[in-house]
């Protein structure tokens, strides 16, 4: 049986295996039965999606599956995927949280991302016992007595792998060598428990309770710089604190045009962006890309009011448009009204607003390593880059590894993926970490990547020093870096096994020496061989690149 777990949860075509709803409720089952063993007292899973057309059915389908184990659902509607991490670990009784997302893939590809209680995603162990849940049908076929009277028997037998116990598996569709598809078990269905049912609500103003955390986290760290003195505590995210009030919580809402009241002086930033003509404030003008996605409905929450002059475009989701020509991939339109409006900065986010492209006044591309290096220096002049380390991910730019150097940084490199880079900073004690990709990690201020609070944190920067992005990228030089894709087969077969593949690699590493590299590898999420080589010119290192490509056409 094939992983369901790749390199950011469970993806593929929605409809297809393994994103059908027969999956996503054996998933939801699954989840609740582990959340139920953990025996930690909650009682909660909550579930938030991007806006594709198929987030519905897969809700619904995960949903029932979780209540059918007598665990209640919380649907937080459209929201970004940090978001979910935040609502799991605020919420006193949700043990876990899920994002149906494909991030920043076509609107026909779906997924399912899994935060544990404390926001952040699930180790390899805690996939891999999930996922053999899943995949058990001694389990599935089963009533949701398993959440009862069968709960404390040992739990091993349930978690299995099908390779140990090939005879309690199915091929995944629901199909069961032991049970028939309705979950009939032939030997004698189990019963006494089909009245403890979770309940499905709806968890009201989700946005609104991220919106002021993210622009409270904004505050507390402007307010520092301004010469405020806050502690680190109040610098991190807070521990658990919230009840999931079905109705509109206590206290004043965040509305779109003022910012949330923090407690703080307030007057200090009456406006935004310092003139350096005449001393005065002005509001940061923004065009803000929301991607047809899952910030279309919070980057107006957080980027309008006194602070900011927005402009928001591709905020008009349709189920079907989302990254599509637009987003942290498809820059072009955002570019050209940055120009256009003369702006000071045009975000880029992706579906589910995990990821950000920023670019400067002059519509340049700003990737993950620029503002890495961007906010690593700034942190390091302010005291607030602990221990002194930046994680990036080996496909980083040889031009981040430089600059670090040059400011004293020590630079720690891990394999691709954002949970990668967390684990890696959570091993050397950094607290910033990213890949250029756009997924950037602040672990002082969250659990997992958030594009909005790395739009933000580049804004602090700039108002800080006063600098525009341009001024402030120039810090990092880009050496070419070319990558491409190649559609491979799914199996993905070991290609420095194939000899044709491995020389060419090997014949470009060898012409090119010490003044570049090359770097190939699977994608985690889809079937592509994704090539990456850097060289000291552009045409030259995209020539290598296109070798490489030809060799993996001809024989994969």
């Amino acid at each position: 049986m094939k992983k369901l777990f790749g390199t950011d949860g469970i993806r593929g075509v929605a409809n297809k295996y393994p994103m059908t709803p027969v999956m996503a409720m054996k998933t939801g089952r699954a989840l609740a039965f582990f959340m139920k063993q953990q025996k930690s007292g909650f009682s909660s899973i909550v579930i938030g999606k991007d806006t594709r057309v198929s987030g519905d059915m897969l809700e619904a389908a995960l949903a029932a599956g979780i209540s059918s184990m007598g665990v209640n659902v919380l649907c937080a509607g459209v929201i970004p995927t940090p978001a979910v991490a935040f609502l799991a670990s605020m919420i006193k009784e949700a043990g876990a949280g899920i994002v149906i997302s494909a991030s920043h893939n076509p609107y026909y590809d779906n997924g399912i991302k899994i935060f544990n209680s404390k926001g952040y995603k699930l180790s390899g162990d805690e996939e891999k016992t999930i996922e053999n849940l899943i995949l058990n049908h001694e389990f599935n076929n089963h009533s949701n007595a398993y959440s009862n009277a069968h709960f404390n028997e040992d739990f091993t037998k349930i978690i299995k792998s099908e390779n140990d116990h090939p005879e309690n598996c199915g091929n995944g569709d629901g199909n069961s060598k032991n049970g028939d598809v309705e979950g009939n078990n032939k030997k004698g269905d189990i019963t006494g428990s089909h009245f403890n049912i979770g309940r499905i609500s709806s968890l009201s103003y989700a946005n609104e309770k991220y919106a002021e955390f993210l622009k409270n986290l904004f505050m507390l760290e402007l307010s520092s710089s301004a010469g405020l003195k806050l502690s680190d505590q109040n610098r991190s995210m807070p521990e658990n604190h919230i009840t999931a009030e079905l109705s509109s919580p206590a206290g004043p809402q965040p509305s779109g045009s003022e910012p949330v009241k923090s407690g703080l002086n307030t007057e200090l930033f009456t406006g935004i962006s310092k003139s350096e003509k005449s001393g005065l404030y002005r509001k940061l003008k923004l065009v803000i890309d929301c991607s047809n996605g899952a910030a279309s409905e919070i980057a107006p929450l957080v980027f309008t009011g006194d602070w900011f002059d927005s402009e928001f475009i591709f905020n008009s989701p349709d189920g079907r448009n989302i990254n599509e020509n637009c987003g942290s991939q498809h820059t072009d339109t955002l570019g050209e009204l940055v120009l256009k409006h003369s702006a000071d900065l045009g975000l880029a986010f992706d579906g589910d607003a995990d990821r950000l492209i920023a670019l400067d006044e002059n519509a340049e591309k700003i990737t993950g390593d620029r503002i890495l290096a961007i906010c690593a220096s700034h942190a390091k002049n302010m005291g607030r880059l602990k221990n002194n380390i930046v994680v990036s991910t080996v496909m980083s730019n040889i031009g981040l590894s430089k600059t670090l150097e040059s400011l004293g940084i020590d630079h720690v490199t891990t394999d691709v993926g954002d949970r990668k880079v967390l684990l890696k900073m959570q091993e050397t004690g950094a607290v910033m970490g990213g890949e250029d990709s756009g997924h950037m990690i602040y672990s002082n201020s969250h659990t997992t990547g958030d594009g909005i609070l790395t739009a933000l944190k580049i804004i602090i920067v700039m108002l800080d020093t006063g600098k525009k992005l341009s001024g402030l990228a120039s810090i990092m030089k880009v050496y070419p870096q070319i990558l491409m894709n190649v559609e491979v087969d799914p199996s993905k077969p070991d290609f420095m096994k194939i000899k044709e593949i491995a020389d060419e690699i090997h014949a470009v590493e060898n012409e090119l020496g010490k003044k570049g590299r090359v770097l190939v590898r699977y994608s985690g999420t889809q079937p592509l061989l994704r090539v990456m080589v850097e060289g000291p010119e552009k045409t030259l290192t995209e020539q290598y690149c296109k070798r490489i490509c030809s060799a993996i056409k001809t024989k994969i």
